[in-house]
């Protein structure tokens, strides 16, 4: 083992070491900031950190939040092609006792919910940031 470390190597070894040493029940405050200080880490530095992370850990809960609400959103959207789609069907059938005219709104319909199905498996790029940020003002706008 060496004496002298980087402070890379150093963050390395010091998150490693916390990860192996699974503290049921999490830690408390005081105990972060003694193992804060002992390994010379400042008060403000430790209080800036727990700020980051809780942003970030707001930031995956609304991303999460907007994810599930495109899923609803697609959901809602294909079942209601997909009834459309059915009685189109039926009617087809019904009129002409056999399937002509139907498939062309359907095959529109069907591609229609495959364009906004593709969103929900590309995430990032610029239209999932247009429509987070779309939806994430709404939401702002809803809370006041």
């Amino acid at each position: 083992m060496k004496d002298h470390y980087t402070e890379e190597e150093a963050q390395s070894i010091l998150s490693r070491a916390v990860e192996r040493h699974a503290v049921t029940g999490g830690m408390t405050r005081d105990q972060l900031q003694a193992i804060a200080a002992e390994i010379g880490v400042s008060n403000e530095a430790l209080v800036q950190a727990e700020h980051d992370c809780e942003a970030e850990r707001g930031s995956r809960e609304e991303r999460l939040a907007f994810e599930t609400h495109q899923r609803n959103e697609f959901m809602s959207h294909a079942i209601q092609m997909a009834a459309i789609a059915a009685f189109l069907f039926a009617m087809d059938l019904y009129m002409a006792h056999r399937i002509t005219w139907s498939v062309f709104p359907i095959l529109g319909m069907a591609l229609s919910v495959a364009l906004k199905g593709r969103v929900l498996l590309v995430r990032g790029g610029e239209d999932y940031e247009k429509d987070y940020m779309e939806w994430r003002a709404k939401r702002l706008a809803s809370r006041m």
